[in-house]
Order: structure tokens, then sequence, then C-alpha cells
């Protein structure tokens, strides 16, 4: 996959299908999105390219409103070099790019890139002040000097609710981490660096590696969950604590640490994907660290009863 960061890295071409979104989680709705847009390349013999928000807007209209998306920019990446999409354009949304017009955007498109087919959710809006949406697309479709076609992909319903990041963020936040992944379509994960910790896992007989993620990443409810954790591709479960060590130490801030199951290699530095599978239990403060070395024994002993014939 060819990623753009700017503009003039892109080589003009009317030989594409493009869609443009947020795509805060890549959650079933955008993959029906990527979906359409794939076939439509296949059926044509033209290129794919997605067009996407680095800061998402709703980060960059509100600096204040830290732990708001379900992926980083790096994450969604990941994601779709697995759904092989061909090109992917980054637009760095600053100040200058949030007060460009509706129209000023698809003609920046349309001259500066090109494409020939325009996929979009059907409740997209785009441009300064939202003005920009499927209906203004068609009708500037028509007018065009360039033709293109439009299409607008209809939201995906499940048990009576439409898929969105809004619904998938209150899920994780509430701990179902269970409806949340049946929502996106995938296990929400988060990709982050082990950074130093005070090492109270190792004394306690279950070393930890501490995770630091990115800012404004939505960190799941406190408590225990089982997880899975891809280091260089290889993949272990494990179990990952969120929360604030009541019973060692008060934190000020979340801590994210994972016990990787049979695993004794010193990860410090290192990058790993950890994929949230099931909610286990509540944090809790305990009477003391071997109350708390008992109970985590449960908790592993638990998970490793849950991923028996788990590949």
């Amino acid at each position: 996959m060819k990623i753009y960061h700017n503009i003039n890295e892109i080589d003009f071409n009317v030989n594409r299908v493009i869609s443009i979104g947020g795509f805060d989680g890549i959650h079933l709705g955008h993959q029906k999105i990527f979906e359409i847009q794939i076939r439509e390349a296949v059926k044509h013999n033209i290129k794919q390219l997605v067009i996407t928000f680095d800061p998402l807007p709703k980060i960059f209209f509100n600096k204040n409103n830290n732990k708001s998306i379900l992926i980083s920019t790096k994450e969604k990446i990941k994601v779709l070099k697995k759904m092989k999409i061909d090109e992917l354009f980054v637009i760095k949304f600053d100040e200058e790019f949030s007060d460009l017009s509706a129209l000023d955007f698809i003609e920046l498109l349309i001259n500066k890139i090109g494409f020939k087919i325009y996929i979009v959710g059907e409740n997209h809006t785009f441009g300064k002040n939202c003005e920009g949406n499927l209906t203004l697309l068609k009708t500037f479709s028509k007018r065009s000097n360039i033709p293109f076609e439009v299409c607008g992909v209809k939201s995906i319903t499940k048990n009576g609710n439409v898929v969105s990041s809004t619904l998938i963020k209150k899920l994780i936040l509430d701990g179902n981490i269970d409806n949340a992944n049946k929502l996106l379509g995938h296990h929400y994960f988060i990709i982050g660096k082990v950074i130093g910790g005070d090492r109270i896992g190792n004394k306690l007989g279950f070393p930890t590696a501490n995770i630091k993620v990115s800012d404004n990443k939505i960190i799941p409810k406190n408590g225990v969950y089982l997880v899975q954790v891809y280091l260089q591709d290889k993949k272990y479960f494990g179990t990952a604590n969120i929360g604030f060590r009541p019973t060692i130490k008060d934190l000020s801030n979340i801590c994210i640490e994972v016990h990787i199951l049979d695993f004794k290699d010193d990860v410090y530095g290192a990058e790993l994907e950890i994929k949230f599978l099931q909610y286990i239990r509540a944090e809790k403060k305990f009477n003391n660290v071997n109350e708390l070395a008992v109970q985590i024994k449960k908790d592993i002993d638990l998970c490793r009863k849950i991923t028996d014939g788990i590949s």
C-alpha cells in the first residue's frame, strides 16, 4: 500500500475509486464502504485510494477532548494494509484545511488526484462548517468537466442500533468489549510501546509489560481482560490490567499492564499490538500484595481455561 502525506506526492490518474472519511475504528460500516470500493476497483480495473485525516476533525476542533478515538493513524494503516487497499492519503487536518469549502475540496481532488468513482457513507459531511454532503456531491458530479459517479453507502444496523463509532466507544468504556468487537467486526486493539515500570509484577511472580499508547486513544473500562498479544508477528495470550493499581500504589493516571502467558523475554522498548478478547473482572483494592497475587493467579488460570481450543 502506498501512503501519501502530501497531495503533490500523488500521481494524477482518473482511473481511481476513492473513499473519504475519518473511519474511526474501521467498524462494520466502514468495512462495507471498503468492500464496495474494492469491488468497484476490480470491476473497472482501477486503483482504490482511501482518504482520511490526521488528526481527526473532532480532535482538531476540541483539543481538550482526550481519549476520544478508537484508532490511531498507525493502527489505521495496519488494518488497511490487511484489507489490500492500494493507496492511502492521510490529510493533515489543520487550520488551513479546516477553512476549505466543500466545493473547493471536491475540485482539489478532481484536479490534483483524479478519480471516476467517489464512495462515502450516506451521512458523511465535509468542508467548512460541514456544508458538503451526499446531495452536494451528486449535484456537483452532474456539472463537473470530469464526470464521476457518486456512491452513497447506507449505514449498517445491528440489534436495532446503527453501527457507529459513538456507540462502540460507549460499549468499550462500559467494559462491554464483546459487543464492541461485534460492531467493530474485529477485536478492539491498541498498539503501544513497552515502557519502564516499577517491576512490582516481577516481585509477585507475574512480570508485566507497561504499555504507552496514543494520547487520544480510548482506553477500555478499568479492570482485567483476556488479551492476545502480537510481538513481531508472533501471537501470545495474556492478561491485561487497566487501572490505578490501588493495592500497590494509587496512581494519578491510568496504567495498562500486560502479563504475557508462557513468555519470559525482556520486551522493554518493543512495540506490542494488544487485542481485547474478553472482560474478566473489575479492578479491586486488596488488603495486601499476597491477596493480590492469589487473585492474579486465579485470573491467569481462568484465562488459560478460556483460551483452551482458541487458535
